[in-house]
């Protein structure tokens, strides 16, 4: 059963505007905000305070890039607009998130808390 809640629009034109959208697509427009809501909490819902973004603002080494789950359109819309450098960046944590997940693969699942290699090497010769 549905839950009734209230929010605040701040421009009426605006607000018919998405209700004339979401009539001729046949969708409430209670049924696009809550799908926008629950891709928002997807990407958004298991942040953490400790991490926050104002905190490296200013920092040379901070480098802001989609959430590592995103989907496939926001990495390829990333990529398409970004340096090569980025991209060489990019390609080489791939590859090491790839090694330490395939490897720990092969681990028990029960096991894997116990279980530490000491480099990259290690994890992709265990890995194979």
């Amino acid at each position: 059963m549905p839950i009734h809640k209230t929010i605040s629009v701040e421009d009426e034109e605006f607000w018919k505007e998405c209700m004339k959208v979401a009539n001729r697509e046949g969708k409430s427009l209670s049924g696009i905000i809550m799908n926008m809501l629950r891709n928002y909490m997807k990407v958004h819902g298991d942040g953490n305070p400790i991490y926050a973004l104002d905190k490296w603002i200013g920092h040379p080494e901070f480098k802001a890039v989609p959430a590592t789950m995103s989907q496939k359109d926001k990495w390829v819309g990333f990529c398409q607009h970004t340096k090569d450098e980025t991209l060489k960046e990019l390609e080489y944590q791939g590859m090491m998130i790839q090694i330490i997940s395939h490897c720990y693969l092969n681990v028990d699942e029960d096991k894997r808390k116990e279980t530490f290699f000491s480099n990259l090497h290690q994890m992709e010769v265990y890995g194979k």
